[in-house]
């Protein structure tokens, strides 16, 4: 049985409760998203508030918004968040982004992260909870960028994680919506295997060329040098 806690340096995630277990995905978009310099940030499906805790961590002052459908995950995001030195700059809300971007009237985000779900019914995990938390047909792709484009100001970045065969498509969507990559990291679990995950952001400037990096993260049986450095300020 997974552990129901995991301890970073300045907070502890419980996720017995949750859906979408802390994982390295939400890890890397966390560690990695270039968050700097955001006043407000959304994150979306915040699911145990892992993204919205590590961005409040890295950007003292912002005010960050966690949102999720899943009123157990929301309750336990919130015991997390007031658990931590962050309690008094983060909130989440039981919303779905669909009605929270429909209604929204308010000032509007400078970054959104995402950990979006993308599982198939074909290759759904057999947990009913998890099963919704990671699956695409729950929040369709399309729906979530254009739910994005309308939070996000001006200038604002959207960041998000995903398999690197779905990327061409939710960069179709993005450019649809009027953004553009403007950061690319490839994710490789070893040096000889190929990517299977990317971690990019998106913003309404178009860039000739993206900026564009990889990212390895064992070296034999060990963390890899680059891993270590992008995550040392949260794991322990």
């Amino acid at each position: 049985m997974a552990k129901e806690y995991f301890d970073f340096r300045q907070f502890r995630i419980r996720h017995d409760r949750c859906g979408q277990k802390v994982g390295t995905d939400g890890v890397l978009l966390g560690a990695w998203a270039p968050v700097e310099g955001a006043r407000r940030i959304l994150d979306i499906g915040t699911g145990s508030g892992l993204l919205a805790l590590m961005v409040a961590q890295r950007v003292p002052g912002a005010q960050v918004t966690g949102l999720d459908v899943d009123a157990e995950a929301v309750v336990q995001a919130q015991e997390n968040v007031a658990r931590s030195p962050f309690s008094e700059r983060i909130r989440v809300l039981l919303s779905d982004v669909r009605d929270y971007a429909q209604s929204y009237q308010g000032e509007r985000y400078g970054h959104i992260v995402c950990n979006p779900p993308f599982y198939t019914a074909r290759t759904l995990p057999p947990d009913a909870r998890r099963a919704v938390a990671r699956n695409a047909s729950g929040l369709p792709f399309g729906e979530l960028v254009g739910c994005a484009a309308r939070l996000l100001e001006t200038e604002g970045v959207f960041s998000v994680v995903l398999p690197t065969d779905c990327q061409p498509e939710f960069t179709r969507l993005c450019a649809v919506s009027g953004l553009h990559p403007v950061r690319l990291c490839l994710v490789q679990t070893v040096a000889r295997k190929a990517a299977k995950r990317c971690l990019i952001s998106y913003a309404r400037r178009l860039e000739e060329w993206p900026q564009k990096e990889n990212l390895i993260l064992q070296d034999g049986q060990e963390r890899s040098e680059g891993y270590k450095r992008l995550t040392r300020e949260f794991y322990l």
